[in-house]
């Protein structure tokens, strides 16, 4: 039994044995409206870890970002650090959860303004750090049993405020 052992450790690493590797990071950083939607549809339905980093500017997204991954896959969206990052859209700006399903998914950093709804999260954890909601009729939204959902250190302005008599936000 020693000697099988000692072998198979031997042939591992020499690389005759299949070894299962760590799930490798992607890190993309992005500057336009064009870049954020790429990265964010190369993201979707992996299974390993993806950080877009998103440049100081406001991007006036023509229709919303879906982002969803695989389980034990987190997705990041994060401010790079060079200023605000503001996300705009006409309907919803970011739906996290849905393709997928219960990948992770981290917000950071980010004002997400005047939109039907900033977030809607279908799946998985969320966690919504130091960012902004600001002008949207619905900040957040989640209607699941399975999500997962913290924010921390972040700021709801101004929502729900172009809803109609007799709505509630």
């Amino acid at each position: 039994m020693r000697k099988f052992v000692l072998v198979a450790l031997v042939m591992a690493l020499l690389g005759a044995l299949p070894v299962k590797a760590a799930a490798q990071s992607t890190t993309v950083t992005v500057s336009s409206v064009a870049q954020l939607q790429a990265a964010v549809v190369a993201a979707t339905g992996s299974t390993s870890p993806v950080d877009i980093r998103i440049k100081a500017g406001t991007y006036n997204l023509p229709s919303w970002l879906e982002l969803s991954v695989a389980t034990g896959a987190t997705a990041t969206l994060r401010n790079y650090g060079d200023g605000q990052v503001i996300l705009t859209a006409p309907f919803r700006i970011l739906r996290t959860g849905f393709v997928t399903g219960q990948g992770a998914y981290i917000v950071e950093g980010l004002t997400l303004a005047s939109a039907d709804t900033a977030i809607e999260h279908d799946a998985g954890d969320i966690r919504i750090e130091a960012s902004t909601f600001y002008d949207n009729l619905l900040g957040f939204y989640a209607d699941s049993s399975t999500a997962n959902i913290t924010i921390l250190n972040s700021t709801f302005w101004m929502n729900g405020i172009r809803c109609g008599e007799g709505s509630s936000n």
